[in-house]
């Protein structure tokens, strides 16, 4: 059975391009250097994502209150 493909947060791609380090880069900075903030905005993102993810399944794991009230159809 194939692995299947993941797909990104459709939102990570408009966090990054709001990043404020990586909107400065692209003004005041030469194509390395935006690049390398880039990299750094993407990574702020794709952490934030991760620790969002993260708590959301802390919380259905370890709360049945939470598992009831709002990631279950009655």
């Amino acid at each position: 059975m194939p692995t299947p493909m993941l797909t990104p947060d459709p939102y990570a791609y408009i966090k990054v391009a709001a990043d404020g380090a990586y909107q400065n880069a692209m003004k005041n900075s030469d194509k390395q250097n935006t690049r390398i903030e880039h990299d750094k905005a993407l990574a702020r993102v794709m952490t934030a994502l991760l620790k969002d993810d993260t708590e959301l399944f802390k919380q259905f794991s370890d709360n049945e209150l939470f598992r009831k009230r709002h990631l279950t159809s009655a």
